[in-house]
């Protein structure tokens, strides 16, 4: 895979974001009581136009709908946003604003754990797939997969090759695989003896 690296700024919500194309994470709690916690995922306008999707515009807001999926086995520490239109909304109520972004309650997420919070907006590395209008975004250290939530599927069952019929043997069918009795190859070595004459 093929990330691309963003210089560390200091990256603020909403109007003080950056200029030049970032994605940007922070942890965060969601309730006074502390007990909700949320995921705060914020992207630059640019990677939204390279991604090709579709930004939805209204007096108010701009928003576009994404779904996010966890990656698990081999595509573990990943993100994968697509558009959808049932997905997360991700969007600005400020028409200045420099970036759109979106928050998950981190109960959402079935195969990543929080190891702090709160954790300060940290640009995080990103790639851009422009022919499946997909962005894979790179876990930052605070949200850690968890092995043990995820079992891979099993390996589909081993099929073994029927075995030939009688009749396939001895029409000496050629695709037909060979597994003969004494008797059989007794026959099929002399019809082979019988034709060679």
């Amino acid at each position: 895979m093929v990330f691309v690296r963003v210089n560390k700024s200091v990256a603020r919500y909403g109007l003080g974001g950056p200029t030049e194309p970032q994605v940007r994470m922070s942890a965060h709690l969601q309730s006074e009581k502390g007990t909700t916690r949320g995921i705060y995922i914020a992207i630059t306008p640019d990677i939204i136009a390279q991604t090709g999707w579709i930004v939805a515009e209204n007096d108010q807001r701009k928003s576009v709908r994404v779904l996010v999926q966890e990656g698990v086995g081999d595509d573990a520490g990943f993100l994968l946003l697509t558009e959808d239109p049932a997905g997360y909304s991700l969007g600005t109520t400020n028409k200045t604003a420099k970036s759109f972004s979106m928050s998950i309650t981190s109960v959402k997420f079935q195969h990543y754990v929080l190891n702090e919070v709160p954790v300060p907006p940290e640009i995080v590395e990103y790639t851009v797939d422009e022919k499946d209008h997909t962005l894979l975004i790179q876990c930052p250290d605070w949200l850690r997969y968890n092995s043990l939530s995820y079992t891979p599927p099993a390996p589909p069952p081993k099929v073994e090759p029927p075995r030939p019929t009688r009749a396939e043997a001895a029409s000496g069918d050629a695709s037909a695989p060979l597994h003969l009795n004494r008797q059989q190859r007794r026959k099929l070595v002399s019809k082979v003896v019988s034709a060679l004459r």
